[in-house]
């Protein structure tokens, strides 16, 4: 799994990055409206080795950013960086749905051959992909947004908690005949 960037000429310059890793709780297709007025896009990205934190605690050096983050849940600052216990650490990367113009923004959404993934294909937790973003200065420091997602291994969400199974009760389908009372079924532990 790794890391790239581009060079910024200046400080008001852009400078795109990338990582690559497992990516969980994607909402990548339409933006979230909770603690936020004009939506947001985000997903959490899995970096998996100390050679991508260290590159991703540079990248935010570099650019002046902020090692925590406002937590609107809990009303508090928390660590960009979660430690997952395993070895491994979580970034939360979001976008805005809206640019400060009020312009609407999106990010792209890719299968690994670059083709538009469609709405109704969600991006499980576990899935691998490359995530995209860019940082730049802004009034209090660096700033980091994400741009897009490359999935290169998708694990399907769905909605639906339960698995369908072979064999099993379906509603409907039921053609018990038993009158038998329940009490003289019951078994006394």
């Amino acid at each position: 799994m790794g890391f790239t960037s581009g060079k910024s000429k200046s400080k008001n310059d852009f400078q795109n990055f990338e990582f690559t890793g497992l990516i969980d709780y994607a909402r990548v297709h339409e933006p979230s409206y909770v603690n936020s007025k004009v939506g947001q896009y985000s997903l959490s990205l899995r970096l998996e080795n100390k050679r991508q934190v260290d590159k991703f605690l540079d990248l935010m050096k570099q650019h002046n950013i902020s090692e925590t983050v406002f937590n609107p849940k809990t009303k508090k600052d928390q660590s960009r960086l979660k430690d997952n216990g395993d070895g491994t650490y979580s970034v939360a990367l979001k976008r805005d749905a809206e640019n400060s113009q009020g312009k609407k923004a999106t990010i792209d959404v890719v299968d690994s051959q670059g083709n538009n993934i469609p709405p109704n294909i969600l991006i499980g937790n576990g899935s691998t992909g490359t995530v995209f973003g860019f940082v730049y200065q802004g009034d209090d420091g660096g700033i980091m947004r994400l741009s897009g997602l490359q999935v290169l291994d998708l694990i399907p969400f769905t909605k639906n908690k339960y698995k369908s199974v072979s064999n099993g009760f379906v509603v409907g389908n039921t053609t018990t005949t038993d009158n038998t009372d329940d009490d003289q079924q019951a078994s006394v532990f």
